[in-house]
């Protein structure tokens, strides 16, 4: 979505989602998704696994 809004000199300002005022914070933001924000999904992910060795 950020490339099409690019092509178009359009762009995410700060406050909207993940993006920052600064590049350090929003790099930070995303960050904290991958590290927190996905703690669920891999264990769902070990679960599948799981269920897939037990068969």
């Amino acid at each position: 979505m950020a490339y099409e809004m690019a092509k178009r000199d359009r762009h995410f300002r700060p406050g909207e989602g993940l993006v920052a005022r600064y590049y350090e914070d929003t790099v930070k933001n995303v960050g904290y998704i991958a590290k927190e924000g996905m703690k669920q999904t891999d264990i769902e992910i070990l679960n599948i696994m799981n269920k897939n060795i037990a068969k």
